[in-house]
């Protein structure tokens, strides 16, 4: 089952090398909510056609990624894996503008 989910980008990993056949491997952090609390998502892209989804991406670019969700018992215990299939640039960094802060003015009272 996939899933998607659009977020603000904070972090991208460097590439690692994993497994026994050394597979390329980068994780990308994103915050996917919209609200002022945070919600990060680490999501995994293996595999060198993974790994050249993310190519580009920077932290503060607005992303939406497809992802599966997958568990698995190890030694009694269970964990879960975010594997991304997709990585499409909704927002590149450059066009998110940022709120014009206006100058406060002590003496213009709403009332």
């Amino acid at each position: 089952m996939k899933f998607k989910v659009k977020g603000k980008v904070k972090i991208v990993t460097d590439e690692i090398q994993v497994g026994k056949q050394n597979y390329p491997k980068r994780t990308i952090v994103i915050d996917a909510t919209p609200a002022e609390e945070e919600s990060l998502i680490c999501i995994d892209f293996v595999g060198g056609a993974g790994v050249a989804k993310i190519q580009g991406k920077r932290p503060g670019d607005i992303v939406e990624i497809e992802f599966t969700i997958k568990g698995r018992e190890w030694n009694g215990k269970y964990y879960n894996n975010v594997s991304g299939w997709g990585c499409e640039l909704i927002t590149p960094i450059e066009q998110i503008k940022e709120p014009v802060k206006s100058p406060v003015n002590e003496n213009d009272l709403p009332f």
